[in-house]
């Protein structure tokens, strides 16, 4: 829906005419965005960039933004001190407008990196499914091999507290056993969710754990909440409530088993935190990176492992020991960069130094200047671009801030996986 009567890349034609702008004259995109600011003061800066790209024959981005022949053929993007400063797109001396990527359409590109990946995840769920057959054999070799030597029950627990109220009960029958694990279960789930004691069972778990109103948080992604209170509600509903309302003689193996799922679940509760412990930036981060996770892993698997967090950076290895491509997330900015710190200064400097000598060519794979930080009144060195699409605080703005930094990130990686794979001891 259009906030003023022409869509912004039209106003872009009146922003021309309105400042007279001639062939070969150059305009910064500050110029651009007072303009706007002015005249049109509804439209955020983070849309002037964006069209700005749009409307830029040689910005390898625009095929995100649809750019269309001749209505999006309007500015040509130079670099000035190292700022966006943009003039005439002159079709006679300029290279042809940017419409798809490499000669191949984006559609094509994004089918081979799908059949790709796919590839390499079955690789990969093979072989872990591989690792975790014989996790499992090791894992009932030394169940059995417990099982036999028949130690007791208590030597089993490692919460203090389970294994001091179930030292109390000595020869009782297992159903009291595990009545009493139970019972110290829920007193456990009380005070991590610091909700109503009067609750119990399922509808304490739902309290405390539900992904959307519980109280205490294992993950910001709502499947993986969801799976921790399922497996909650799982051991009140199969292991606590039977033995509350009747009399049931458990094999020892049975007892034995619950019990240590009960111990697990004790242990497993240290790690939620409080819901109302989470700063409202954290959250935001959490959000934010879960999105851009999550949207990444359909163009790299750079960072597949990596899980989204309160700080306002993620990091991914770069193939050599201190060396980091990072995403970066501010409340009004955001940027890519490939971060040294080997925890030396003079290390970090030869790196950079090395790093810097291609600069040319790694600029040229990259498709636009980076910002080669050397630092040298600090220890770390960075080489970065730097993204005014807008921030954190943009919210309704996240989708195309995060294809960007994605797009920036893949093409980061690119530029300098060559140089890093090079790099002299």
């Amino acid at each position: 829906m259009m906030i003023y009567d022409k869509p912004t890349w039209q106003l872009m034609y009146d922003m021309v005419e309105d400042l007279g702008l001639e062939k070969g004259e150059i305009l910064s995109k500050d110029q651009v965005v007072a303009w706007f600011a002015e005249r049109y003061p509804k439209i955020k800066r983070s849309t002037v960039s964006a069209n700005l790209t749009r409307l830029s024959t040689n910005a390898p981005s625009r095929v995100h933004y649809g750019a269309k022949p001749t209505d999006d053929d309007l500015f040509f993007k130079v670099d000035k001190s190292g700022r966006s400063h943009f003039r005439l797109y002159d079709p006679e001396n300029d290279p042809p407008p940017i419409y798809e990527h490499g000669g191949r359409s984006s559609l094509t590109d994004d089918i081979l990196r799908v059949i790709q990946k796919h590839e390499g995840d079955w690789q990969k769920r093979l072989q872990e499914h591989e690792k975790r057959v014989r996790a499992l054999e090791q894992e009932n070799e030394r169940l059995h091999a417990e099982l036999e030597k028949r130690p007791s029950v208590l030597d089993e627990i490692t919460d203090e507290v389970l294994k001091e109220r179930l030292s109390r009960l000595g020869s009782a029958p297992s159903d009291t056993v595990i009545r009493e694990a139970a019972v110290v279960l829920e007193d456990r789930l009380w005070g991590a969710g610091g909700v109503d004691r009067t609750l119990h069972g399922v509808k304490l778990v739902d309290a405390v754990l539900a992904p959307e109103t519980g109280m205490l948080i294992f993950s910001t992604h709502r499947g993986e909440q969801e799976g921790v209170r399922m497996l909650y509600r799982g051991a009140m509903q199969f292991i606590r409530n039977p033995p509350m309302h009747k009399l049931i003689e458990y094999p020892e193996d049975t007892m034995r088993l619950f019990i240590r799922l009960i111990d697990s679940l004790l242990q497993l509760l240290s790690e939620g935190e409080r819901r109302q412990e989470l700063a409202p930036r954290h959250v935001l981060r959490l959000e934010f990176w879960e999105q851009l996770l999550e949207q990444a892993k359909k163009r790299t698997s750079l960072h597949a492992r990596i899980r989204p967090g309160k700080d306002h950076w993620i990091a991914a290895g770069a193939g050599k020991g201190g060396l980091a491509f990072t995403y970066v997330i501010r409340m009004g900015d955001a940027q890519v960069e490939l971060y040294i710190d080997q925890g030396e200064a003079e290390v970090n400097k030869r790196i950079f130094d090395q790093l810097l000598a291609s600069k040319k060519k790694t600029e040229a794979v990259f498709g636009e200047p980076l910002e080669w930080q050397r630092l040298d009144d600090r220890r770390a060195c960075r080489i970065r671009h730097l993204l005014t699409l807008g921030g954190l605080a943009d919210r309704d703005d996240w989708p195309e801030i995060q294809e960007a930094m994605i797009d920036a990130m893949v093409r980061l990686e690119k530029a300098l996986k060559p140089q890093i794979k090079r790099l002299r001891a």
